[in-house]
């Protein structure tokens, strides 16, 4: 989002744009007015609960110290330290470039030349942080810049310092699973030549595509294969596979040192070899938590070869995949993981690390006590799973309840039908209607009830100070989430308010009407600019492309249309004959419309060409609304069901495939209207026309 508004913040930082974030904090553009260059800044999201408030603010004063303390270009720069609003705000380098992560999604892996190049401007990065006593401990390709030839580390939040105390994150363990040593999994201390797993897990995944022990194991699994296993054999990685396995070695005694991988990545930098060089459009700096996840294209992610050459990359869209050939069943059962050779147990079963009794040992089979250390490294890593990347567990390890209910009955104003479900930009509010509610995600509690009109759908603006509200009524009204109260009523459609959306910036709000009109609005000025005309039926929904340049409305006249917001005028118009749109939203990264049909179809087009890419046939009782995850790899669809039935369905993208259905079973649930991922993307809410709204883990 784009501020032209004077948020200035330390007397000289003026906010220009938010970049991106995660669980410990967000990122943003910004502008050095004493100095007149462009900065970025990173503020902490600060909890409701104050002890783990303390920690993070601990946390981050930790990040600004460890990033201070390193001299080196290949070390993101901390320029400047201030507070706003009572929290601590780094301001930092703007590295203009993508991140690492972001490249391999979209390129899969690389050539070795730009392995190398990249592998030693980190060895250099890490052996000047190392030099200072630092240990960066969440060495991963989010946390990897590259602007031009210039490769960048970036965000030590979770950096050990010498003489410190040390820091337990308050989200975790600190690290990424899929990047942590094995002394670290099993409970050790945090050292350099953990760093130094990590780069190796990082150029093995640039040489192969793919990450060195299979993450769709699950969490026990996957433990057990670092600690215990040899890495995947190589198929890409040809001189550089002795270098690999030195730095995967699971000793960190017989580990290579930095001076030793960075004698084998010179040594190795003088031959050729297939160059595959990063060519990614430049980008603004990184993100909040350095997961490196900003708008990404699921459908631009490379194809790999057969499962047991190309195992998955952290890129959650290849996380999604279906098993190979033989391995089982493409369309898993109801909630349970599919069956097969390759379903693994819940994380909840307990695991022992070896087979059954009688078992014949396989090559590599643990001893008695490196299986009890591996039991052991379950047990102290088991939250470490929200670590993985988002969307990892939803094929196989699917849960069987929901974490949790939220029941709008207890408050006493009746049950009702709960229309729609959204989160607040930071994850801390949940807005639930017909009857307007705002809950506490933390305490699952409701904490407000607003009355005005029964609520079609509520969507929070950017920056989560105003909620909209689309009424049947014939009204769209504007509410303040900080006071709880009434702003604005918007006049002008004739009948019920179908839906609602804020354009990225937050100045326009769309509406569409059950008059056959989309109207257009002022925020600031609460009032209409434009009245769009076209469709013959009620329009469902309304949803901005996330550059905000187009708008795309879904209407019972079975046409989806896209508007230029420019020039007001329809530029295409997507038919299906025979059905009518109930709803169309656009992927994270704006390449992929995907529409709600009438028959239990959900369609997917390509944004820019507006062709067909797929059509998914989901529920044949019907669809009542989609919602993707954060990085457009996981599609989750509300349906309407049977009578007492309903459930949700959990697409895989970039598959083409079913990944899961979730049952909401209630009993006396007659559908699901609206779903909703939070924006970390770890938690999916669906509202149940029973006026209740589940809550489930996507990582279980």
């Amino acid at each position: 989002m784009i501020y032209d508004t004077p948020w200035v913040i330390g007397g000289r930082y003026r906010v220009i744009e938010h970049l991106g974030g995660g669980a410990m904090g967000q990122v943003w553009r910004a502008l050095d007015e004493r100095l007149d260059r462009p900065v970025a800044l990173k503020t902490v999201v600060l909890p409701s609960d104050m002890a783990t408030a303390e920690q993070l603010l601990a946390w981050s004063q930790r990040e600004a110290r460890s990033m201070a303390r390193v001299k080196h270009p290949g070390v993101i720069s901390v320029l400047d330290a201030v507070e706003w609003r009572g929290t601590p705000v780094i301001v930092m380098e703007l590295v203009e470039g993508p991140s690492l992560d972001k490249v391999l999604r979209e390129r899969g892996r690389l050539g070795r030349i730009e392995v190398i190049r990249i592998g030693l401007a980190l060895v250099d990065a890490l052996g000047a942080a190392h030099a200072v006593g630092i240990v960066h401990r969440d060495v991963k390709p989010g946390n990897v810049l590259l602007e031009g030839e210039r490769v960048v580390l970036s965000d030590f939040g979770v950096a050990h310092l010498p003489g410190a105390t040390t820091l337990t994150s308050p989200h975790g363990p600190p690290g990424t699973m899929s990047y942590m040593a094995p002394e670290l999994l099993r409970g050790g201390a945090s050292r350099p030549e953990c760093d130094l797993w990590s780069l190796g897990v990082m150029l093995y995944q640039m040489s192969e595509g793919r990450l060195p022990f299979d993450p769709e194991r699950g969490a026990a699994g996957f433990i057990q294969a670092v600690v215990d296993e040899p890495p995947l054999p190589v198929v890409h990685a040809g001189s550089l596979a002795p270098l690999l396995h030195g730095l995967l070695e699971k000793d960190p005694a017989h580990r290579y040192t930095g001076a030793r991988a960075r004698d084998a990545l010179r040594s190795l930098g003088s031959g050729g070899g297939d160059d595959r060089s990063v060519g990614a459009p430049a980008t603004a700096g990184g993100d909040g938590d350095g997961d490196g996840d900003g708008p990404e294209s699921a459908s631009k992610a490379p194809q790999h070869g057969p499962a047991t050459a190309a195992a998955p990359t952290v890129s959650a869209a290849e996380l999604l995949r279906p098993e190979a050939p033989g391995e089982g069943s493409t369309h898993p059962p109801t909630v349970a993981p599919r069956p097969g050779a390759s379903a693994r147990a819940p994380l909840n079963t307990p695991f022992d690390g070896v087979g059954a009794p009688g078992d014949t040992p396989r090559r590599g089979t643990a001893s008695p006590r490196r299986r009890h250390l591996t039991r052991r490294a379950v047990l102290l890593s088991a939250a470490a799973a929200a670590a993985v990347p988002t969307g990892i567990y939803l094929t196989r390890f699917l849960p069987r309840r929901p974490i949790a209910t939220l029941n709008a009955r207890k408050d006493g104003f009746g049950a009702g039908e709960l229309y729609t479900v959204a989160f607040s930009p930071d994850g801390k509010l949940l807005a639930t209607g017909g009857r307007l509610r705002l809950w506490d995600v933390a305490s699952r509690a409701i904490i407000a009830t607003l009355s005005g009109h029964v609520v079609n759908q509520a969507v929070f603006s950017p920056d989560g100070a105003i909620l909209a509200t689309a009424g049947q009524d014939g009204t769209a009204r504007l509410w303040d989430v900080a006071a709880r109260s009434h702003r604005a009523t918007l006049t002008g459609h004739d009948h019920a308010v179908e839906g609602a959306a804020f354009s990225p910036d937050g100045r326009v709000l769309a509406t569409a009407g059950s008059d056959a009109t989309v109207r257009l609005w002022d925020v600031a000025a609460r009032a209409g600019t434009a009245t769009l005309k076209g469709h013959t039926h009620y329009v469902r929904s309304v949803a901005f492309s996330p550059d905000g340049r187009t708008l795309a409305t879904a209407s019972v006249d079975g046409t989806t249309r896209l508007w230029d917001m420019k020039t007001r005028t329809t530029t295409a118009v997507l038919a299906m004959e025979g059905q009518h749109f109930n709803g169309a939203v656009f992927s994270p990264d704006g390449s992929m419309l995907a529409a709600v049909l009438s028959k239990g179809r959900i369609r997917l087009w390509d944004a820019g060409g507006r062709a067909v890419i797929a059509d998914l046939d989901a529920d044949a009782s019907g669809i009542q609304a989609l919602a993707f995850n954060r990085d457009g790899s996981v599609l989750a669809c509300a349906t309407k069901g049977g009578s007492g039935t309903a459930s949700v369905g959990v697409w895989n993208v970039r598959r083409r495939e079913s990944a899961a259905v979730l049952s909401v079973d209630t009993d006396d649930v007659a559908g699901v209207s609206s779903v909703a991922f939070s924006p970390d993307g770890e938690t999916l809410a669906a509202a149940g026309n029973d006026g209740t709204v589940q809550l489930w883990n996507t990582d279980v």
